[in-house]
């Protein structure tokens, strides 16, 4: 089997993953890595912009198989998860966990992580691409 790394997988691929996540995290909700794997799962829970010290978001939910498990996808173009998306416009992660086409500035003395996650390519598919930088504003 060959390993590949992101910046060699083309577009068009899709990069998923089990996970175990917390009961209250949803479908489409923006995640990070919390803990090594067990079992071959990914350990993972909602990355919320306005926490500081936790690293930044790797994927999507896109389905909850039970209350603690969940499939995340990591890379690629997502369909059936949001609707409403405008086509060609950036999609950040905002202060709930989800997709959002503007990022709220936090106020005087707030911190907010401002994380790309994808572009729409359609009202119902949004391209993947989390590996972009994080920035740290306030």
């Amino acid at each position: 089997m060959q390993k590949v790394n992101a910046a060699s997988v083309p577009r068009a691929e899709r990069i998923l993953g089990r996970a175990n996540c917390l009961a209250t995290d949803a479908v489409g909700d923006c995640v990070r890595i919390t803990a090594a794997k067990i079992a071959n799962r990914f350990q993972v829970t909602k990355f919320v912009p306005t926490v500081t010290g936790t690293d930044q978001a790797v994927g999507i939910i896109i389905k909850k198989d039970d209350p603690t498990t969940c499939i995340v996808q990591f890379h690629g173009p997502m369909r059936g998860v949001y609707t409403g998306l405008t086509p060609g416009r950036r999609y950040w992660v905002g202060s709930d966990s989800r997709l959002t086409l503007s990022v709220g500035v936090p106020g005087i003395g707030g911190v907010f992580y401002l994380q790309m996650m994808g572009v729409a390519t359609d009202d119902e598919e949004i391209l993947v691409d989390p590996c972009l930088p994080m920035k740290r504003r306030g």
